[in-house]
């Protein structure tokens, strides 16, 4: 098995497979169904003995019903001569010899419906007529059915039975069959007709009726035995259709997915059938188990980049602290610039008003004027500095940024092998559904990370602006500052001609009220551009502490990240 995420570039080799899982206790499922099986043909075999014991009884009951008919039709052909004998019409010989000549022709029964027959027994035992040995006649039936008993006595007890019975009486005897010689088991009925002493019977043997209960019984057997192969094949059939598809035995696979379903996705897995229930779930487990690796690299290389961030965050935040200091000190000599400025366009006022003193006052303008070049200069380094520090802040910004980038794509990558785990556990069906909960999770993560590395770009884009902004102004400042340096150096050149020539001192006094007065604004706006300077380093330094929570949110969800798949073990 192999699963390849192709999104994320994910490949996932196939994991180790067991031979055989081992057997987690109890019966198998082929054992299972072969005890339904053995049970169905035991209750099979049960109703084909009650369905044959069924079928005796009501074969005997049958024929007891049956040879109950024949003798009380033989007995109303006795009792109709008995009758003629009483009307005179005939006399008891003749009557009894028209009797017997009738009950000869009386045949039923068997295959060709005439096996069985009618006999008439005196009351002595001595056979009267037997419809199916003639020759038996004038025998006597107790001793012919091999009974050793007295005749005499035999035939009181069947005649007291008889009276007993309402005239009739079933009895089990051995008695010869027609053309054999040895005794069978027959049941006979018997009917008495008093007048005459006879009793009239007929019977049925009863190895007829063993045979055809041997008959049903070897059927029974044949068709037990052809349904139980028939049941034997279709629950072998069944059994391999079922494991085919299942995979395996069924506790084994529910060992399988139950330690699958309490993170343990590292158990090696029986070789299963393509297409079927276990097979499935074990390249579903490998793709997860594939995935669960990928997201815990991706979320130990998250805590790095984030360690990495707030150590940049940390440089950045001391690079604008000692940015925020030399903007004071350049506020300081900004401010010291404004009264030198100041002094000077007094001086000029005063040398306006006194022209007297222009020498002197000359001498002490160029040494102030002097003094004010120097910390002009002084200004243009502090600026200088100032601006190569801004931009080395401008550079912390974009490493920020490219780092904050690189986390927005593991974050979307992250995102992504959520995506595909959730689709690997939808294809799982109900087993996967625990797998979709944690690729859930995941996927919210990564969501939130990746609103986090959004935050940190915008940061570091106003971070950026404004550090442009103030590089910006910086350069603005510098020309100003060197602007003023000149200016002071022509203010010395012009006291030194003042000096020089004192009929041109006045009017160079002017020019010089004048440059003052300009560069008392310039100083003014220098001050107020560098006021902009010390607020923006403030806002640098506080988008740097968004920055660093920022970095310390994302780490500690890439620590939650790392503990959630490590609930996991692959």
């Amino acid at each position: 098995m192999s699963a390849v995420l192709h999104d994320s570039g994910i490949s996932m080799a196939a994991e180790p497979r067991a031979a055989k899982a081992p057997r987690t206790g109890g019966s198998t499922l082929r054992t299972k169904l072969f005890a339904m099986v053995a049970l169905a043909v035991v209750l099979l075999v049960g109703v084909q003995a009650w369905s044959i014991y069924s079928e005796r009884e009501l074969m005997v009951a049958t024929k007891r019903t049956e040879i109950t008919s024949v003798a009380q039709s033989a007995w109303g052909v006795v009792n109709h001569f008995y009758q003629q004998q009483q009307a005179g019409k005939l006399s008891q010989e003749a009557a009894q010899a028209a009797a017997i000549e009738s009950l000869m022709g009386m045949r039923y029964g068997g295959v060709d419906g005439r096996s069985e027959y009618i006999f008439v027994t005196a009351s002595s035992g001595i056979i009267v007529m037997n419809g199916g040995n003639p020759s038996f006649a004038g025998s006597n039936s107790i001793t012919r059915s091999g009974d050793k008993r007295d005749p005499t006595a035999v035939m009181a007890e069947r005649m007291a039975a008889m009276r007993a019975g309402g005239g009739t009486s079933f009895i089990n005897i051995q008695f010869v069959r027609p053309g054999g010689t040895e005794p069978s088991p027959k049941l006979n009925i018997y009917k008495l007709h008093e007048p005459w002493g006879w009793a009239i019977g007929t019977g049925v043997f009863m190895d007829d009726l063993q045979e055809m209960v041997r008959e049903r019984i070897i059927h029974g057997a044949i068709l037990a035995v052809i349904l139980t192969l028939i049941l034997l094949a279709g629950g072998w059939v069944i059994s391999r259709k079922v494991l085919s598809q299942i995979g395996g035995e069924p506790s084994d696979v529910i060992a399988v997915m139950n330690r699958a379903a309490h993170g343990d996705l590292s158990q090696p897995l029986p070789d299963s059938t393509p297409g079927s229930v276990l097979h499935g779930f074990s390249t579903m487990s490998g793709s997860v188990r594939g995935l669960i690796s990928k997201v815990r690299d991706e979320a130990v290389e998250m805590k790095r980049d984030s360690q990495r961030i707030a150590e940049s965050v940390a440089q950045v935040t001391a690079a604008s602290s000692a940015q925020s200091d030399a903007t004071s000190s350049m506020a300081a000599a900004v401010e010291e610039l404004t009264v030198s400025v100041a002094h000077i366009s007094d001086a000029a006022t005063e040398t306006q008003r006194n022209s007297e003193g222009v020498a002197q006052k000359c001498r002490d303008g160029e040494v102030q004027v002097t003094g004010a070049a120097d910390g002009m200069k002084r200004i243009a380094t502090a600026v200088g500095e100032a601006s190569e520090k801004i931009r080395g802040l401008e550079a912390r910004a974009l490493q920020i940024n490219s780092i904050a980038a690189s986390i927005k794509e593991i974050a979307g990558q992250t995102n992504l092998l959520a995506l595909n785990a959730a689709i690997e556990a939808a294809r799982a069906g109900e087993q996967g559904r625990g797998f979709s909960v944690v690729a859930d999770e995941v996927r919210k993560l990564a969501e939130r990370t990746s609103s986090a590395t959004v935050e940190i770009e915008e940061m570091v884009s106003a971070v950026q602006r404004e550090t442009s902004e103030s590089t910006e102004t910086m350069e603005h400042i510098l020309p100003m500052v060197t602007e003023g340096t000149q200016l002071a150096d022509q203010v010395a050149v012009s006291l030194r001609e003042i000096r020089l020539s004192a009929d041109a001192s006045l009017e160079r006094v002017r020019e010089v009220a004048n440059a003052t007065k300009e560069q008392s604004a310039a100083s003014t706006s220098i001050a107020q551009q560098v006021e902009s300077i010390a607020q923006m380093v403030e806002e640098t330094t506080a988008a740097m502490g968004e920055t660093a929570r920022s970095a310390q949110e994302m780490r500690d969800m890439a620590e939650r990240l790392d503990r959630l798949v490590g609930t996991f073990k692959v």
